[in-house]
Parts: C-alpha cells; sequence; structure tokens
C-alpha cells in the first residue's frame, strides 16, 4: 500500500503518512473539517479552524445594530435616552414666570408693613433715670409715653413718624396724655389742638380731654408720604402745670 501523495510505502492500519503527512482513507474524509498540516517536517498537527458561524455574526451585528439605531433616532430627535442625564439649570437663567414676579422690593407695602422711627423736639428725662423717649409713642403701650422736656406746658414742641417707605395715608389715631392710669394721664398736660403736616399737605385739629383711649383725625383725603409730623398748639394744663404727653401715634 502505497501513499497517494507521495508515493512512499504505507505500514498497514496507517492513517497518515509518516513521510509527508497526507491522511490515508477515513481519515482523509474526517480532515475536511478539521485540516492536518506539517510543521517543519514533523508530526501533522490539525490545522485550527478560525471560520466563525455564519449564525453567531449575524446575531452579533443584530446586538450591535440596535442600539447604535437607538443613540442615533435620540440624537436626531432631541430626547433623552433612560441613561442621559439632564443638564443642570444655569443658576443666571430665570423661567419667563420667575421674572414676571416681583421681588421683595416691588411688592405692594400695606400699613400693616409700616415700620416707624420717632424723633422729637425734645424728651423728659425724670431724676436722671427714666427718659420718655420719642419711640414710646409707637410701642403699642398704654404704660409708656412721650413727654416733652422744655419749661412750660409744651407748646409748639413736636414730635415726628418716619416710615420705611412712602405709603398713602387717611388719618391719624392718637392716644392722648400718659394713659398709664387715670392719675397719670390728669397729672400731665393733655394736647388740645394740634398741626399734622405729611409730603404736600398740612392742618389743624382739635382732640378731646377726658379720653383714655384712641382718638382718629381724620385727613379728608388720601395723602402719599414717608413721615407725619404732629406740633402741639394748645394744651389741657395737668395738675402738675408743666410737661405734656402722648402716649400712642400711628397712621391709617
Amino acid at each position: 500500500m502505497f501513499c497517494e501523495s507521495c508515493g512512499k510505502p504505507l505500514e498497514e492500519g496507517s492513517t497518515f503518512c509518516i513521510n509527508c503527512g497526507s491522511p490515508i482513507g477515513i481519515a482523509a474524509n474526517e480532515n475536511l473539517q478539521n485540516p492536518i498540516v506539517t510543521v517543519g517536517g514533523s508530526q501533522p498537527v490539525p490545522a485550527v479552524n478560525n471560520s466563525t458561524p455564519v449564525k453567531f455574526w449575524q446575531a452579533a451585528l443584530a446586538f450591535l445594530i440596535v442600539p447604535v439605531a437607538a443613540a442615533i433616532y435620540i440624537l436626531i430627535s432631541g430626547g433623552l435616552s433612560p441613561y442621559t442625564v439632564p443638564a443642570k439649570n444655569n443658576p443666571s437663567e430665570t423661567s419667563s414666570s420667575e421674572k414676571d414676579r416681583p421681588s421683595e422690593s416691588q411688592k405692594k407695602k400695606t400699613l400693616a408693613d409700616i415700620q416707624y422711627h420717632a424723633s422729637a423736639s425734645s424728651y423728659l428725662v425724670w431724676n436722671n433715670q427714666n427718659p420718655y423717649y420719642p419711640k414710646h409713642v409707637c410701642d403699642g403701650r398704654r404704660d409708656t409715653a412721650w413727654i416733652e422736656g422744655v419749661s412750660g406746658t409744651g407748646i409748639n414742641e413736636w414730635i415726628r413718624l418716619d416710615f420705611d417707605d412712602y405709603y398713602e395715608i387717611s388719618g391719624l389715631s392718637i392716644i392722648n396724655g400718659f394713659a398709664k392710669s387715670e392719675k397719670n394721664y390728669y397729672y400731665e398736660g393733655r394736647v388740645a389742638s394740634v398741626r399734622i403736616e405729611a409730603e404736600n399737605f398740612s392742618m389743624t385739629a382739635m382732640l378731646d380731654d377726658d379720653c383714655l383711649t384712641y382718638q382718629k383725625i381724620n385727613f379728608g383725603e388720601k395723602v402719599k408720604t414717608n413721615y407725619v409730623k404732629v406740633t402741639i398748639l394748645d394744651v389741657y394744663v395737668g395738675d402738675s402745670d408743666y410737661y405734656t404727653a402722648i402716649s400712642e401715634l400711628s397712621v391709617y
């Protein structure tokens, strides 16, 4: 029996030629699927089959195409994929609704928001320890008062309230005298008439005596101003014969 490739004699039962390595008989048919190669004249070595089944490449290609197509669609349509992180808002950019919303300084203030600062032509300090400051007229208390501090009954002395902004006011509320108690009320002088001044406005008014509660002085019009000034024109003289007091002042 001889090798069909090189013609050399073969041993009985051989499946490969020991001279050239060619397969013989059944081995030749099997080698169609797994070819044999000879390396440097040594024993035959089965060749590595690098081919990949067609179905594997088809599955791999489909696996790649789907996400790529989805990404392209998202880019074209401008949408967001589930894995896209939304961009943070630029702090310098605001929505139209936020731009239209008035700021705290733009909000219209009401008389409930008003803040007063009181000043006066003078104030009394009793025994160097009990000052009757102007600010007492806007502290909401009847047991404190502004008492003017000049000799005499206090005619032409004044007290002024400055506001934190411009407001439209219609009148003035006043608690006359020192309303801590009836004794204090009649001991100090009380205002009998006053001149009231505001921006582009001035008037005179009379006040009742024997009234320990608020009295209202109506301006008769709306006055836009950031202050009001009250000057004493006449008084109800108290038992002390000196000093005139006002417990509370506010606008409405």
